[in-house]
């Protein structure tokens, strides 16, 4: 239920001017929001490639994803219907058979991009349009021994984000390292708590901490004796 109302509070974002990507992600975010109080049953249950008819969830269909998604035309419709199609098959969604209906599923509700950090942050600040336009000069960020994002804006990733007009991209750059740091600490078959003997420090310093999870978290782990040190740039430290 939580999912479902991030998913509802986010959907107004998707637009007709948004790249494929925030096209896949918004068709997860609406087929999300859709599931209302099932979201929990939802997220709990094992994902699949379709669902049978009779699920507590009713989805969306084709067109509701699609006036969600700003795809008002048919040629547009039936391009995101084999996006879709395309996400069911790797399971990050459900597909009800022959009804050209969807319905959400664990890896659904990860790709929601809600208040909280999740892995839709981290896969839409992977691929977001800078970031994309970094690839596209790769060849010449080769020739001249630079880094792609340098080439393209002129500026490295952390500076590109803290210019007044990229609060978004910082915003989500955040939250995806947020997400990325909370993976390290409990995701996998080892975690991070478990790689390293942290009763031995007396002093951690994480560079690049950011808002200081893993550090707090390696602190507890550490004990009372250990004192803590986040080193990040200014910008970050006064949000």
């Amino acid at each position: 239920a939580a999912a479902s109302a991030a998913a509802g509070a986010h959907s107004h974002q998707i637009t007709t001017e948004n790249s494929s990507e925030d096209v896949s992600n918004g068709a997860a975010t609406a087929v999300a929001a859709a599931n209302d109080s099932s979201g929990a049953a939802a997220a709990d249950a094992p994902a699949g490639k379709h669902v049978d008819g009779s699920s507590s969830s009713s989805g969306m269909s084709i067109d509701q994803i699609a006036a969600a998604c700003g795809c008002t035309t048919p040629t547009a419709r039936s391009h995101l219907y084999k996006v879709l199609r395309v996400l069911a098959q790797y399971e990050m969604l459900n597909e009800q058979p022959g009804t050209k209906t969807f319905s959400p599923n664990a890896a659904t509700y990860e790709l929601v991009q809600g208040d909280n950090p999740s892995l839709g942050h981290m896969a839409a600040h992977l691929i977001n349009k800078p970031k994309w336009d970094a690839w596209k000069v790769l060849p010449e960020a080769v020739q001249q021994g630079k880094t792609a994002f340098v080439v393209a804006h002129g500026l490295d990733v952390y500076q590109f984000g803290e210019l007044p007009e990229q609060a978004a991209f910082h915003d989500e750059f955040c939250k995806a390292m947020s997400y990325f740091t909370r993976h390290s600490l409990t995701g996998g078959h080892t975690s991070l708590k478990d790689a390293y003997d942290w009763r031995s420090a007396r002093v951690i310093l994480d560079v690049g901490g950011g808002r200081g999870e893993l550090l707090s978290s390696a602190m507890s782990w550490a004990g009372e004796q250990c004192k803590g040190l986040l080193l990040d740039r200014q910008p970050v430290i006064d949000r």
